[in-house]
């Protein structure tokens, strides 16, 4: 699992969901929730995956310009 912190720019969900949908991850859950800072959004991010395709997902996300950080649990 992965939550970040992103602006909130237009279609960032779309480009998200469209990240694992093209490499064909397997997404459990994709949310979205405000944060205390109006700029920001939260997003959690739930994937049943190998260490290996984990590590792969989290190097793609952190490219992601809107995405301002990236905390990871697994």
């Amino acid at each position: 699992m992965s939550c970040s912190l992103c602006g909130k720019f237009p279609r960032v969900f779309a480009k998200i969901a469209d990240l694992f949908s093209t490499k064909l991850y397997n997404l459990n859950s994709l949310t979205v929730g405000p944060t205390e800072d109006i700029t920001m959004s939260r997003m959690t991010i739930s994937v049943l995956c190998d260490d290996a395709t984990f590590e792969q997902i989290k190097k793609q996300l952190n490219r992601f310009i809107e995405i301002i950080i990236l905390f990871s649990n697994k």
